[in-house]
């Protein structure tokens, strides 16, 4: 055989190989994790000359927990800082939130995302989507993102449901 014809089909055999291994290595897998948080500081200000509009800052702890058996997230604790703009009396909520991920071993992963008010189900909720920014440690490479809905328990507890799409390094 010629040494073009092998440099051809090694040429092919390398090409669909990487086609493979990039596809593989960028697919995202999908994760059905929950949060339960506790209220670590809360603060409003009210808006002058604006009836019932709230400026807040809100600091939580949770912990994660993946509902489909998998370890990402599983037993994580999560740091949460939020800060707000708000008229409940309207129905008026906005918000974004910036998270730091720590999974059992110290590696770290953060986040930042926004959301709205929203209504359905049980009655109103906070819901919107978050980034994962970087990694540290074994997550340095990470990507994706998830969508989130956070409900109210009680005074300084709510609970999260977040489904996440998540590249992780290999």
């Amino acid at each position: 055989m010629p040494k073009s014809k092998i440099v051809g089909i090694m040429a092919l055999i390398v090409f669909t190989m990487g086609i493979f291994l990039v596809g593989d290595a960028l697919a995202g897998e999908k994760h059905r994790l929950s949060i339960v948080f506790h209220t670590i500081k809360a603060e409003e200000m009210k808006a002058p000359g604006e009836e019932g509009h709230v400026i807040g800052l809100w600091e939580g702890k949770g912990i994660i927990r993946n509902k489909d058996g998998k370890p990402f997230g599983e037993g994580w604790i999560i740091h949460t800082v939020c800060y707000s703009d708000s008229n409940m009396k309207a129905g008026i909520w906005s918000g974004h939130c910036y998270d730091e991920w720590i999974d059992r071993g110290g590696d770290k992963i953060y986040t930042k995302g926004g959301g709205n008010l929203k209504t359905g189900g049980s009655g109103p909720y906070l819901g919107g989507t978050t980034t994962f920014t970087r990694g540290i440690g074994k997550y340095e490479e990470i990507r994706g993102e998830y969508n989130w809905e956070v409900h109210p328990l009680g005074p300084d507890q709510s609970y999260a449901d977040l489904d996440a799409e998540v590249e992780l390094p290999r």
